[in-house]
């Protein structure tokens, strides 16, 4: 089925405004039936989980209900998926959860182009005599090559912390291939997948991850994070959660207090959206999700290809990541690049004044742009394109970047 980027934009109030977005990589629209889900929720049964009354029972559910969604949208199991407020907690307590059963000198290795969510929670290990290694990026080509981990690992690695797509290149990382490095010396892999999810459909089994994070927000939905891990491992975790809350209560014994409920059945609305766009209202929703995300990536490949190319005519422009559109199939469209001469901030607010929202910085890849010196140029400007961009709205922004290009 051909991707109808029309019946998407219809879904999106906020699309119907004078505004173009490019910016979703810090956070995505979110489409009426997910506005819906948690008004329902709100005006109807917003009250503590856990009771004998009716009203509760409806509570239980509605949360049980989105946590089930988003099982199936990334192919795991309800009481895989831990609830928080956002990826950056979720991997905090993870890490603090996980390093009980570690000892001193242990060690973790950390991709170099990492989002501080997936870097410091590991780093702040160190005080607790956890080693920490890096998994340095290859300044020429922007890739992480797959030798240069296998010479990091050693008896004592527990864990590696890497990207399933980097925020700055729009790579996507062979992650199968991580794991089974991983698996030769019996360490576990935390993929974080904020940047991926929007774009392509994950499968966390067939990939092999132990523990698999991504906001949802970032994802057109609510404003939730959500943390996969193994059920066999989060039932030999130790408990984050009350002392009172049995050992094999998952995904509860992670889930601090009470949670956004609201946010949680939200995701009821989330799936009515994927549904419509795949135009089956019912049946089993990873069918439904996989034939939606086959047009998603049909539709982002155009979209990439062509803002490539645009970017291809402009010598002053150095893209950081692929930048031949002819692999961009290989990539995914989000597009961080500095200009010669060019102050980011600067450029940034001359396209604010037409109303296209991208952004500049270092989008919390310190180390990356550290690394590769691009704090020089007081980071990086990027565009992030999602399913719901337009060819047309490119046209509006190469328009608005010529005379700051040329």
């Amino acid at each position: 089925m051909a991707f109808d980027v029309m019946l998407a934009r219809a879904q999106f109030p906020a699309l119907s405004g004078p505004w173009i977005f490019m910016d979703n990589a810090g956070g995505s629209q979110v489409p009426l039936q997910m506005v819906d889900a948690v008004r329902e929720y709100l005006l109807t049964r917003n009250v503590q989980l856990g009771g004998s009354y009716e009203i509760s029972k409806r509570a239980d559910e509605g949360v049980m209900t989105g946590r089930k969604f988003v099982a199936s949208w990334i192919g795991a199991t309800p009481e895989e998926i831990v609830f928080g407020q956002n990826s950056s907690q979720l991997l905090r307590m993870l890490a603090l959860v996980l390093s009980t059963r570690w000892e001193p000198g242990d060690e973790i290795i950390i991709s170099q182009a990492e989002h501080e969510a997936n870097a410091g929670c590991w780093e702040y290990l160190e005080q607790f005599g956890m080693v920490i290694k890096t998994w340095e990026i290859d300044p020429d080509r922007l890739v992480f090559d797959l030798g240069r981990l296998s010479e990091l690992l050693t008896d004592r690695t527990r864990l590696i912390a890497v990207h399933h797509s980097s925020n700055i290149l729009g790579n996507i990382m062979p992650l199968r291939e991580v794991v089974k490095l991983a698996r030769t010396v019996g360490a576990l892999v935390c993929a974080d997948g904020v940047g991926h999810v929007p774009h392509r459909l994950v499968d966390v089994k067939d990939l092999g991850v132990d523990f698999y994070v991504f906001s949802v927000y970032k994802a057109f939905g609510p404003h939730l994070g959500a943390l996969y891990g193994r059920r066999e491992l989060l039932l030999e975790m130790p408990k984050w959660n009350h002392f009172f809350i049995e050992d094999d209560k998952i995904p509860g014994k992670f889930e601090l207090g009470s949670g956004s409920y609201e946010m949680a059945a939200g995701l009821i609305g989330l799936e009515k959206y994927f549904r419509a766009l795949g135009r089956s209202m019912s049946g089993p929703v990873r069918d439904v999700l996989s034939g939606v995300f086959d047009g998603v990536a049909q539709h982002e490949t155009k979209l990439s290809r062509n803002f490539l190319s645009y970017l291809a005519t402009k010598r002053r422009v150095h893209i950081i990541g692929e930048a031949d559109p002819r692999l961009a199939e290989e990539r995914l469209p989000i597009f961080s690049f500095v200009v010669e001469d060019g102050d980011p901030e600067e450029i940034a607010l001359q396209v604010d004044k037409a109303r296209v929202g991208i952004r500049w910085g270092h989008f919390y890849a310190v180390r990356l742009l550290d690394a590769l010196d691009l704090l020089q140029y007081k980071g990086v400007l990027r565009v992030s394109l999602v399913h719901y961009n337009t060819e047309a709205e490119l046209a509006r922004l190469k328009e608005v970047l010529d005379p700051l290009l040329a």
